[in-house]
């Protein structure tokens, strides 16, 4: 069995607390950054933050590091944030190489009546 590469395995053992206000911001609870990155040491993994946004027809996803999550809010290690989700701050995020996102749109074609 090969050794793992730390470079290859990204995850988070913690679940966060998140609530949403449909298209326009996500209130990220206060991340314990102490605990979240003994864990990450203990199971050998880069600490990555997933974001899902499920707004009417349209679910944005989001997944970065958190230390690209620190430089965009400096403030999330003290404190709740504001993911912004106004067009600007996706235009924002669409900019930044580490910050990957994907889309997934429902629409019906023919369904019962």
């Amino acid at each position: 069995m090969a050794a793992l590469d730390k470079q290859t395995i990204h995850g988070s053992p913690f679940p966060l607390q998140i609530q949403s206000v449909v298209n326009t911001r996500l209130t990220v609870a206060r991340i314990h950054a102490r605990s979240f990155r003994d864990a990450c040491e203990a199971f050998d993994c880069q600490p990555f933050l997933a974001i899902v946004v499920d707004a009417a027809d349209r679910i944005r996803c989001f997944i970065l590091p958190f230390e690209t999550f620190y430089e965009l809010y400096p403030e999330a290690k003290n404190h709740n944030v504001n993911w912004s989700m106004r067009e600007s701050m996706r235009t924002k995020y669409d900019g930044i190489p580490a910050v990957k996102r994907f889309e997934l749109t429902a629409t019906t074609g023919q369904w019962w009546r």
